[in-house]
């Protein structure tokens, strides 16, 4: 039914629960897993120091990379054929849709909420900027 299956992460529960989901449909459907993480520009404060911004920016692609690579680890033990990771860092509904377009993804799966309290509310805003502006199928969780 799907070939091609994206489950962005921001190594929330909401996320690695919809990750999860994701994992479940590419071994039924033996779908190739895109598993992304984006390090979100967004959310630093401009009047933090640029050096300071970029070595946060480091740290949150760092964690990206191991989020992902458990997640990877996990979906092969799951009987996934095929798993790519991305770490990326921008706006992460806009990285998400055009990781979507880049890759010919055709099915998302999304968490709706992340961490608490800001975290929450963000993630939740990039769902729906997500939803809004998504022309393939998306499962939210």
């Amino acid at each position: 039914m799907y070939e091609t299956i994206l489950a962005p992460t921001d190594g929330s529960d909401g996320a690695e629960n919809a990750v999860e989901r994701a994992i479940e449909l590419a071994a039924l459907f033996n779908a190739d897993l895109h598993l992304l993480y984006v390090a979100d520009s967004e959310q630093f404060s401009a009047d933090k120091p640029e050096a300071e911004i970029e070595t946060m920016l480091d740290d949150l692609e760092d964690e990206g990379q191991r989020i992902v690579a458990d997640l990877e680890a996990q979906a092969y033990d799951s009987s996934v054929d095929y798993v790519e990771t991305h770490v990326d860092r921008g706006t992460p509904h806009e990285k998400i849709l055009e990781y979507v377009d880049t890759h010919g993804i055709e099915l998302v799966v999304l968490g709706t909420h992340g961490e608490s309290g800001y975290e929450a509310a963000h993630l939740g805003h990039i769902a729906h900027e997500v939803a809004r502006q998504l022309d393939e199928p998306l499962l939210l969780v």
